[in-house]
């Protein structure tokens, strides 16, 4: 029975200490879009293993939050609805101009860090570039 015991706790200590790190606030986020960035503008190797999972994740929520407030628009004006007062993100601005504007957010707001990155996300993207 102790045996079963220690084994089962070797083998669920490493998923308790993922269990305890946010990685969906925004401290992950600036961290991860920071390194991003990084990468991006060739500060640090775009190859290493790290600085291309935070780009994924990264560019991947920034780019699905701007993808969504896309489509919620077009279904409303195909609805013959006014878009909705979400963000209305220019065409032409590229994913990563747009990391730019979220990370200059979260710097600016330190203090909103413990909430969830996507609502961050929107709230930047809302705040650069409202719907007229």
């Amino acid at each position: 029975m102790r045996l079963s015991t220690l084994l089962l706790t070797i083998l669920l200590l490493p998923s308790v200490s993922f269990a305890q790190a946010p990685v969906d606030d925004g401290n992950a986020l600036l961290k991860n879009c920071t390194t991003a960035l990084a990468a991006l503008d060739g500060k640090i190797s775009a190859t290493k293993g790290e600085a291309a999972f935070c780009a994924g994740i990264c560019f991947g929520k920034v780019g699905g939050v701007i993808d969504a407030g896309t489509i919620i628009n077009a279904f409303a004006e195909s609805k013959g609805h006014n878009k909705q007062d979400v963000y209305c993100v220019p065409d032409g601005v590229s994913t990563a101009q747009a990391t730019r504007v979220v990370v200059k957010y979260l710097k600016e707001h330190s203090e909103d860090l413990h909430q969830r990155d996507t609502a961050l996300i929107v709230t930047a993207l809302k705040e650069a570039f409202p719907c007229k």
